[in-house]
């Protein structure tokens, strides 16, 4: 778990780039898409280069408990990730980005980021993201490999990790089915789904 002054510090070293008073843009991959939380002024359709979208992190938060962990996405490195960005007005950039570390910054796995970002329609910006943590302890590996073995795993956490927010197969199936909202298709998480489903 990180501590209140990690964070912190983690929160400082991400604004040290932004320009105080400016709006910020941030980069959704995963149930941010869905489930934002955060008062964005405008949403686009937006590709960053040089990670991927990868079920890759067990989590006891949310959605699964310490004997029953879920997987959640992360943002790992090499090619590139369809997601949203969200554009955050400068009124509510200290509200959101205070939303941001309380549901992404609970256990030490992400980094905060500023990633090039290419909106549809054409224009540049830089978004705030978070990416897996290289050496997180929660890291799951190629757990989600196409062979029986994993399969068969990833179908039990699927269908038996659960908490309040609902199961890991509904935040899959989410996910995908906003992506897919969005135009975006993602053959590896679509897949997943097909074989590891109901």
């Amino acid at each position: 778990m990180l501590s209140d002054e990690q964070r912190a510090w983690l929160l400082r070293e991400a604004l040290d780039v932004h320009q105080p008073g400016a709006p910020i843009w941030f980069f959704a991959y995963g149930s941010r898409i869905w489930r934002p939380a955060l008062p964005a002024a405008e949403t686009v359709g937006a590709l960053v280069e040089g990670y991927h979208r990868k079920l890759c992190l067990w989590s006891c938060v949310s959605r699964g408990t310490h004997k029953r962990p879920r997987l959640v996405l992360a943002l790992d490195e090499g090619g590139e990730c369809r997601g949203v960005a969200h554009r955050i007005d400068a009124e509510h950039v200290d509200a959101a980005l205070a939303a941001l570390w309380d549901r992404e910054l609970v256990m030490d796995s992400y980094r905060p980021r500023w990633l090039p970002c290419l909106l549809d329609g054409g224009r540049e910006v830089m978004a705030l993201t978070f990416v897996l943590r290289k050496g997180a302890p929660n890291h799951a590996g190629e757990v989600t490999d196409t062979t029986d073995t994993t399969d068969t795993l990833v179908r039990h956490v699927l269908r038996h990790a659960a908490r309040p927010h609902g199961s890991a197969l509904e935040y899959l199936a989410q996910t995908v089915a906003r992506l897919q909202a969005h135009g975006i298709r993602d053959e590896h998480l679509e897949g997943l789904l097909q074989r590891c489903g109901p």
